[in-house]
């Protein structure tokens, strides 16, 4: 390459061994024609705890996808667009045959967002998204010291 007149200047590419890297594993995101490689009859009952003032728990449950997948996981979130912008909440890894699970990071009068992800490969199948109302309990409406 010449920049002025008579100087030459020399490209140099340096190749970099990097090490390899593991393939992300990802969200499908488009609508899987085969709905057993999703979970199903996704349920919710939300109720306050017995035992500890202003806390609420949803009781989560839905039907394993009809094709297990190798692992399962939960996410929850609150905002209407929190799977497509990731403001979500999911719990670890999960087995492949559990149906059901307790939520207690609820928010009262709050609407909830939650889908089931399957594992299949390295591609993550999610299911429909449920919906719940935190409940506001009892101990909520008291003022707080």
């Amino acid at each position: 390459m010449t920049f002025r007149r008579g100087v030459r200047c020399a490209v140099v590419i340096f190749a970099l061994a990097l090490p390899a890297i593991a393939l992300p594993r990802t969200i499908q995101t488009s609508t899987q024609e085969n709905s057993s490689y999703r979970a199903t009859a996704l349920e919710v009952k939300t109720e306050c705890s017995e035992t500890e003032p202003r806390k609420a728990i949803a009781r989560l449950t839905w039907k394993v996808a009809g094709i297990p997948g190798s692992e399962q996981r939960v996410a929850v979130t609150v905002y209407r667009d929190g799977f497509e912008t990731g403001k979500f909440e999911t719990t670890g890894s999960l087995p492949p045959d559990q149906f059901s699970l307790i939520w207690n990071k609820i928010d009262p009068g709050v609407i909830h967002y939650y889908r089931v992800l399957t594992l299949h490969g390295i591609v993550w199948t999610p299911s429909n998204t449920a919906t719940f109302d935190g409940p506001t309990c009892v101990a909520d409406l008291q003022p707080r010291p």
